[in-house]
Formats: C-alpha cells, sequence, structure tokens
C-alpha cells in the first residue's frame, strides 16, 4: 500500500494515509466487524450483573434456584458459569451463553416460581 501525502491548509500533514483499494477496504471493515462481534460475546460478568437478568430477583434467588440446581449445574459449571470453590464466593458468567440459557430455560423458571407461591 503507497503511502499518501496530503496537503492541510498549504502544508504537508504529518499525519500518514495509505491507499487501499475498495475490495481490501471492505474486507478490513468485515473482519474488524467479526471481531467486534466476537468481543462482545467474550464479554465476562458477575453474579449481580447476571442476575439482572431476571427482574424482580435478587442475587440469593438466582444461586438458590438455578446455579444450586443440580440439573442446571450440570449444564452451567464450566461451559457458562464459573463456580467458586467450596466455602468462597464470585460466580463469573459468559455472558452471551448466560443470555441464551435464561431465554432457553425461563418456561421452567416461570413454572417452578408459580408452584412455589401454590
Amino acid at each position: 500500500m503507497p503511502l499518501l501525502h496530503v496537503v492541510e491548509d498549504d502544508q504537508i500533514s504529518s499525519k500518514k494515509y495509505l491507499a487501499v483499494e475498495e475490495e481490501e477496504l471492505a474486507k478490513m471493515i468485515e473482519e474488524n466487524q467479526e471481531l467486534k462481534r466476537k468481543l462482545e460475546g467474550m464479554e465476562y460478568w458477575d453474579l449481580t450483573t447476571a442476575a439482572s437478568l431476571i427482574k424482580g430477583h435478587n442475587n440469593t434467588w438466582v444461586v438458590n434456584n438455578i446455579l444450586d440446581v443440580p440439573r442446571f449445574r450440570k449444564v452451567l459449571e464450566d461451559r457458562i458459569v464459573h463456580y467458586p470453590p467450596p466455602g468462597q464466593k464470585g460466580y463469573v458468567f459468559h455472558a452471551g451463553p448466560w443470555r441464551t440459557f435464561i431465554d432457553k430455560w425461563f418456561p421452567e423458571f416461570s413454572r417452578s416460581l408459580r408452584e412455589k407461591g401454590k
């Protein structure tokens, strides 16, 4: 890619500009967008942020009704949620998969809440 000199206010600019073909620019933009998508999917949350997806319920509810339920833990542990060592605190949630998990299992959570309300 050739380096171009640009004139600004009647003087050669100290900024460096590169000439790029349209196809190359389109490829660079697509690669940049793909990288952004990947980085967004790698966002990590703490328990409070993860619990905020379930309106009206706090951290304790999420731990007792989702994280400590054996059948959910099988799905979550080491794939979606990092569980702290025994006696310690500090869950870490992989944001994208956590959102997907909540969406998938919402009917189950809802049914559980109705049954407990009876």
